[in-house]
């Protein structure tokens, strides 16, 4: 763990499409800076993240564990619409994945406009999905490191063996798919809503790393150095 002498700073930024996100900024004044991309139910300050930010600050770099709008199984952020507040709820179980390239990217946008001129990204578990995501659609950082990059399409089919393809085609008959389609919390920690489950079955967040594929083209197309 972070040693407990060790300071931050709590910072919050903000999307292009005006998400408040949090994130937290330990600086020994190095020049180089890891982003640090949770994974499903997971968020900044989670066990899995402090313990990758002990081991980047003991190898010489500033750290910046960030959330992204799927931080926690289910969250909610306000956003000004005018002269009101609307609320949108979000975590894991309502976030729409593709959205996180507009998370990443706002970071990244931070740390740049304070003087950092090597930003890295280290994704775990889905945040290396999101990582290659952000990486699709904007080049901005020096480097990635993957950190448990797990093929959640075949890891739920495994998990949900034979109700996987039950799942499948209840989804097809879900109209709302904003609201929660199934909750199975107590066998196996996931309460998503049929959005949620469409991004993994059906879209690019499922195909990213799914290992069973020919290709990973998404991740083929990644021109910078890879760890």
């Amino acid at each position: 763990m972070i040693n407990k002498k060790t300071k931050g700073e709590l910072i919050e930024f903000y999307t292009k499409d005006r998400c408040p996100l949090n994130g937290f900024l330990i600086s020994k004044n190095n020049k180089d800076v890891m982003i640090i991309v949770h994974g499903m139910n997971s968020n900044f300050y989670g066990n899995i993240s402090l313990r990758m930010s002990d081991i980047f600050l003991k190898n010489g770099f500033d750290i910046f564990p960030i959330n992204t709008r799927g931080h926690d199984r289910i969250s909610a952020y306000r956003i000004r619409k005018g002269n009101k507040l609307k609320r949108v709820i979000a975590g894991t179980s309502f976030e729409k994945f593709e959205d996180c390239k507009y998370d990443i990217k706002a970071a990244v946008d931070l740390l740049y406009s304070i003087g950092y001129k090597n930003i890295i990204l280290a994704g775990h578990s889905t945040g290396c999905q999101k990582s290659v995501y952000y990486l699709m659609n904007y080049n901005k950082v020096k480097a990635v490191v993957f950190l448990g990059p797990g093929d959640d399409y075949n890891i739920f089919k495994k998990e949900f063996k034979d109700n996987f393809n039950v799942l499948k085609k209840k989804l097809k008959k879900i109209k709302d798919k904003n609201k929660i389609f199934f909750d199975m919390y107590n066998k196996h920690n996931y309460s998503w809503s049929a959005q949620r489950f469409d991004s993994i079955i059906n879209r690019v967040e499922g195909r990213i790393f799914n290992y069973k594929l020919n290709n990973l083209k998404e991740f083929g197309k990644i021109k910078i150095p890879i760890l």
